[in-house]
């Protein structure tokens, strides 16, 4: 996993679409060496410099080393949060506190025009201005993290100054491993932070090489062809964000915690059943785009013996990148 030196111009390259999502070139990169891998990661000294500048004096003198990244939060490991997210944190951990440097008054983002999203790093802070060593790397887009997000009972969000350019899959690597409510059960040992001039241009992002949407749909097609509540929990993106239009009831499902009763009023449950009816997709298409996909379709419902008598409409899938897969954020399902 070890990032390959490339020219100092692929290193401005790289900067500056890191920098172009978030509308402004970053000035520094550094690699974050872990015992799982390398994130390289553009700071924005821009737009966040006394953010940024704090996170490099860290850098510098070498106090990262022997850090670790000790804290992982999913949607499964937060039940009593109405608001989740998803990011990896790390630093000096509670251990070192004596190496921390005096606290920064917080750079928000509705000050920096920066916005928690797909990689984004961040301060960890406790009040608005007591942020000082520790870190967080988003895991898919976190809106409620930048300035009057809901994650944060003061409403002030959190200081973000960079991104990650390379080396997501060892962010979400982290992400996934074993933890004790929040804890990292093994954390992730920081062996060096560094800045670095050869960093190679990043490639779109994705999960895997070719998404298959015949694939795909197969599986959602199975769902229905079980009646497996614990299919719907495994294909659905487990997010308050996730969207559903049904054909079958007026209005947009919202969360994830709608789509279980939803599916449970068609007769869903755990473990499965045989329904009496199949239902099938033809006409599948589809495209990934990196960290989403779409898909298309024309659903069946009925006797495929007696196709042109059953019950068919649109469909639409938009689907996002958890962790290394890809689950339904978002379906629209409709009648002809």
């Amino acid at each position: 996993m070890s990032i390959k030196a490339r020219t100092f111009k692929q290193l401005v390259v790289c900067a500056a679409m890191a920098g172009a999502q978030q509308g402004a070139a970053a000035q520094e990169v550094v690699v974050i060496e872990t015992t799982v891998g390398e994130i390289a990661v553009a700071l924005d000294s821009d737009r966040a410099p006394r953010t940024a500048s704090n996170f490099l004096q860290y850098v510098d003198a070498g106090l990262y080393t022997g850090g670790s990244f000790y804290r992982t939060v999913r949607q499964d490991n937060q039940p009593d949060n109405d608001i989740r997210i998803e990011v990896i944190q790390g630093g000096l951990g509670t251990e070192r506190r004596e190496d921390r440097f005096d606290p920064i008054a917080m750079e928000a983002t509705d000050d920096t025009g920066l916005r928690h999203l797909d990689g984004t790093i961040s301060m960890a802070r406790g009040d608005p201005d007591s942020a000082s060593s520790e870190f967080f790397i988003c895991v898919g887009d976190q809106p409620e993290l930048d300035e009057s997000g809901e994650r944060n009972p003061d409403g002030r969000g959190f200081a973000a100054f960079g991104r990650v350019v390379q080396g997501m899959d060892v962010v979400r690597e982290i992400h996934r491993r074993a933890t004790h409510e929040q804890r990292l059960v093994a954390p992730i040992r920081i062996l060096e932070v560094r800045r670095t001039a050869d960093v190679a241009a990043p490639s779109p992002p994705s999960a895997v090489a070719g998404f298959d949407p015949e694939a795909h749909v197969a599986a959602w097609v199975r769902m229905w062809g079980t009646y497996d509540l614990d299919l719907v929990r495994a294909l659905f993106l487990p997010d308050a964000r996730v969207t559903y239009l049904s054909s079958e009831r007026e209005g947009l499902i919202e969360g994830f915690d709608a789509l279980i009763p939803h599916h449970e009023g068609f007769g869903f449950v755990s473990g499965g059943l045989s329904p009496e009816s199949e239902l099938w997709v033809e006409d599948v298409a589809g495209t990934s785009l990196g960290n989403s996909a779409v898909v298309t379709g024309v659903w069946f419902f009925g006797d495929r013996a007696e196709r042109d008598a059953a019950g068919r409409g649109p469909m639409t899938v938009v689907y996002t990148l958890y962790g290394d897969e890809y689950r339904i954020a978002h379906m629209h399902f409709a009648n002809y």
